[in-house]
């Protein structure tokens, strides 16, 4: 069972932020058009989230510590992948399955979807 801490599923159930934006003020992202703010004050994120950002906030929200990583895990996931110990603890709880042609791909957008199907797995677990 994946044991999730409450703020963090919040943050990544409401999709309001990524960690790439934690650095630039919200009307920055308001003005280039990747975030919106709707008639009832609600953020919207029109970027999307990568496959390594969302496995990241998942693995990072749980109480699992990432394992040191000592061989490729996918031919564009190398080992000393900033991301890595988390795309492995991801994959390991099958919450991203590799493509077919066995890459990760990271820097892909996942759907809205996935990104549904990935919590409403999650939350079956808690």
């Amino acid at each position: 069972m994946i044991k999730i801490k409450q703020t963090i599923c919040l943050i990544a159930l409401f999709l309001l932020t990524v960690p790439s934006l934690a650095k630039t003020t919200p009307i920055t992202y308001v003005t280039e058009g990747l975030i919106e703010i709707t008639e009832n004050n609600v953020y919207v994120d029109k970027r999307g989230r990568t496959r390594g950002e969302l496995a990241t906030w998942l693995v990072k929200a749980t109480e699992i510590t990432p394992p040191n990583i000592t061989k490729d895990l996918f031919s564009d996931v190398p080992k000393d992948h900033i991301l890595a110990p988390y795309i492995k603890i991801a994959t390991d709880l099958k919450l991203f399955k590799p493509f077919a042609d066995g890459t990760f791909r990271p820097k892909a957008i996942v759907s809205r979807a996935k990104e549904k199907e990935i919590f409403e797995q999650i939350g079956a677990s808690i």
